[in-house]
C-alpha cells in the first residue's frame, strides 16, 4: 500500500516570488496561484493512491489560517478530491517526520532538501523545484531524493513505480 504526502508552500502553492511580495503585502500568500499542473496531477494521484494522499505543511499558526483560506479560495479540495481531514500541520520542520511515520507515508514531495533529509521512514522522497542555496547547504541528502522541476515529472516518476 502506497501513501503520498505533499508539502503545500512551494509545491502546491506557487511561491516563486513569495519573499519579494510578502515584504510589501503580508497577505501575498493568499494571492499565490497554484503551481502549474499541481491540482490536476494531485487529482489523478489521489485516485492512483486510493485516496491515501495527505498534505503535510510546517507553518506557524497565522500561516496555518492563511493556508486553510488559500486551500478553500483556490478550490483545492474540489479540484483534487483531497479530503480536508487529510491536511496536517506542524510547527517544527522535524515534526513532519513524525507525521509521515504515523500516516505510513511511502512517497513525499517537498521543496526543501533539509526536510526530506529528516524523513527516515519515507523510502521515496521527491525534491520539487528547490532553492539552489538550500540544496547547496544540505547537499549530503541529495542521494536520498529524486529531483523534479514540474508536476509532469512528478507524475511520470510516481506512476512508473
Amino acid at each position: 500500500m502506497y501513501v503520498l504526502g505533499i508539502d503545500i508552500g512551494g509545491v502546491i502553492s506557487d511561491r516563486l516570488n513569495d519573499t519579494k511580495q510578502s515584504e510589501n503585502d503580508p497577505d501575498a500568500f493568499l494571492k499565490a496561484p497554484p503551481v502549474v499542473g499541481a491540482l490536476e496531477t494531485i487529482r489523478v494521484l489521489d485516485q492512483e493512491f486510493g485516496g491515501r494522499v495527505y498534505f503535510v505543511s510546517k507553518c506557524h499558526w497565522k500561516m496555518q489560517l492563511k493556508t486553510r483560506l488559500w486551500l478553500r479560495e483556490q478550490y483545492v479540495y474540489e479540484l483534487t478530491g483531497i479530503d480536508p481531514d487529510h491536511v496536517w500541520y506542524c510547527l517544527e520542520r522535524r515534526e513532519k517526520a513524525d507525521i509521515c511515520k504515523v500516516l505510513g507515508i511511502t512517497h513525499f514531495i517537498d521543496d526543501r532538501l533539509e526536510i526530506l533529509g529528516t524523513l527516515k521512514s519515507v523510502p521515496n522522497k521527491i525534491l520539487f523545484r528547490p532553492n539552489q542555496k538550500e540544496v547547496d547547504r544540505y547537499a549530503e541528502h541529495l542521494p536520498l531524493v529524486k529531483r523534479v522541476e514540474s508536476w509532469g515529472e512528478v507524475f511520470r516518476l510516481i506512476t512508473t513505480r
